[in-house]
């Protein structure tokens, strides 16, 4: 059985024409697959038969690589996990009317409590009844022809994870390597484990 280096000696050009994302840089994924894979065997020995595969497998993935690849340009705040943009535009005009009337009618009691300190029983010093009578009316009219624009922006952690957590999960993120990941999905896919 001839290993993935063997094969590559035999045809210098075998991986030349995998299709990656522009970011991407062919040489650099290579040289990863040689790293991990180059003593293993690949499931087809023919190198024909090989180059053909791997250009279909490189040109079946790569929408998968590319969404991938644009994982790694994402802007973001590694400890927020809440970010909301609100725009308002406001057009318009014309009047806006308020009204209020209110008629005040009813009797008013007022008795005030005072005895004498030598009386038995209570005796009111003095009762005054009123009886009221009146009116109010308030009228606001104001012409509105507000047009403007609003930006908000509200952001940070809501608390359902610690800023700790979310540190850890950035780590992680840090670590992922696209060359790494497609190197060994390859590697996976058309070697056999044999050491």
């Amino acid at each position: 059985m001839v290993t993935l280096l063997d094969l590559l000696t035999a045809d210098p050009e075998l991986l030349n024409n995998i299709v990656l994302p522009e970011e991407m840089d062919r040489e650099t994924l290579v040289n990863q697959i040689l790293f991990e894979g180059c003593t293993l065997y690949p499931i087809y020995q023919d190198p024909i038969l090989f180059k053909r595969m791997v250009e279909h497998y490189f040109i079946m993935r790569l929408q998968i690589h590319e969404e991938l690849a644009k994982t790694l340009e994402y802007s973001y705040n590694p400890l927020e996990n809440y970010d909301r943009i609100e725009d308002r535009t406001r057009t318009g005009s014309g009047t806006e009317s308020y009204n209020r009337n209110r008629d005040l009618t009813g009797n008013a009691t007022t008795e005030e409590q005072v005895s004498a300190y030598n009386e038995s029983s209570y005796q009111p010093q003095s009762k005054t009844i009123t009886n009221t009578a009146d009116s109010d009316d308030e009228e606001l009219s104001r012409e509105t022809g507000e047009e403007g624009s609003e930006h908000s922006r509200i952001h940070g952690n809501i608390g359902v994870t610690t800023s700790q957590q979310m540190l850890e999960d950035q780590r992680r993120v840090v670590k992922f390597s696209l060359y790494e990941f497609i190197a060994a999905h390859f590697l996976k896919t058309f070697m056999i484990g044999l050491y």
